[in-house]
């Protein structure tokens, strides 16, 4: 019989086709480990594309309650490429976009954000 591919397989391979994608180089944490409660990938100047490519994976993850993508550069283009999953993202609780550089326009998406995804409890957003 044929063996389904695991969620941890299948997430690797979305994560690794948007990077090559978007050429950029994925980050080693993430594919070493794509499911876990926490992720914390923190000034590795993602940038918008990064977020991007992060964001396809994510939307498969049920476990992660924290994301802490603090000082990469995301701007609020990249906040734009993961508002559907940081809307939908069901079990999110903890999220950390400090010094991403989100500007007035990035707060409006924040503020969507926390409308939609109730389960948001602590979220920081300062510096540039």
């Amino acid at each position: 019989p044929i063996q389904k591919p695991s969620i941890d397989d299948v997430k690797k391979s979305l994560y690794q086709r948007e990077c090559t994608k978007l050429g950029i180089t994925p980050v080693g944490s993430f594919l070493r480990s794509p499911t876990r409660t926490e992720l914390r990938i923190r000034h590795y100047s993602l940038g918008p594309e990064g977020a991007r490519a992060l964001a396809v994976p994510l939307m498969l993850d049920s476990a992660m309650t924290h994301l802490d993508l603090e000082g990469n550069g995301i701007g609020h283009e990249g906040l734009a490429n993961m508002m559907e999953m940081l809307m939908e993202h069901c079990s999110l609780t903890y999220l950390n976009l400090k010094r991403n550089n989100l500007k007035s326009a990035g707060a409006a998406m924040i503020k969507q954000i926390v409308e939609a995804n109730k389960l948001i409890i602590s979220l920081n957003v300062a510096g540039k």
